[in-house]
């Protein structure tokens, strides 16, 4: 609210950029949570709008002033999921899209799409980037399954640490998640979710707690 009320232009990027800090700071805290128990940091108790937990991830990672020339959102049609799915969700998809900016040259769109998958839903984050060797496609995969313990390998891994955070937290739902080389160059995301995790429309604002 604060952002969307001031006038001043210079000061309208300042709050913007202690959003994304603050942002950035509570994605940090959830990944140690992530890490360390089993249930989610926070919760939502009603259904949420697929295309509102996209936009939170891309918020999430991506800081304001460069948002909509670096992801291009794209949801056909509409969604909503389930509110104890919610937050991990959004914090799923961050980690993959942060990791796409990460790995993409600076002037790189990475595209994030939503649409309908049998019952279920597919989200795709695609960029243009580095690319992946055989072997680390293999190990992201794998840690992207989901479930197993951390070693002290994955720990150290540093800039693929996100991908470690994902794998826990599609598995906690149930979500499919897998990395394959993309025609265009670099990698494409492609996270799977469960008729299960979708649902009507909310009958009221959501509530977080």
């Amino acid at each position: 609210d604060l952002e969307r009320e001031e006038p001043d232009p210079d000061r309208r990027l300042d709050l913007a950029r202690v959003g994304q800090l603050t942002a950035r700071q509570r994605r940090g805290a959830e990944l140690l949570l992530t890490l360390a128990g089993p249930g989610p940091a926070r919760r939502w108790e009603r259904p949420v709008p697929l295309d509102a937990l996209l936009r939170a991830a891309v918020a999430h990672t991506v800081p304001q002033g460069r948002r909509e020339r670096r992801v291009e959102l794209l949801v056909a049609g509409e969604a909503q999921v389930v509110g104890p799915a919610a937050a991990d969700l959004v914090h799923l998809v961050a980690e993959l899209v942060d990791n796409a900016v990460t790995f993409s040259p600076p002037t790189a769109a990475v595209a994030v799409t939503g649409g309908r998958d049998g019952a279920g839903w597919l989200i795709e984050v695609g960029d243009r980037g580095l690319g992946m060797t055989d072997e680390e496609l293999a190990w992201a995969n794998q840690r992207l399954a989901g479930g197993q313990r951390a070693d002290p390998a994955d720990l150290a891994a540093g800039d693929r640490l996100g991908l470690v955070v994902a794998g826990r937290l599609a598995a906690r739902h149930g979500i499919g998640v897998r990395l394959t080389r993309s025609a265009a160059g670099g990698v494409t995301a492609a996270v799977r979710l469960p008729a299960a995790l979708l649902s009507g429309p909310a009958a009221a604002p959501v509530q977080a707690r």
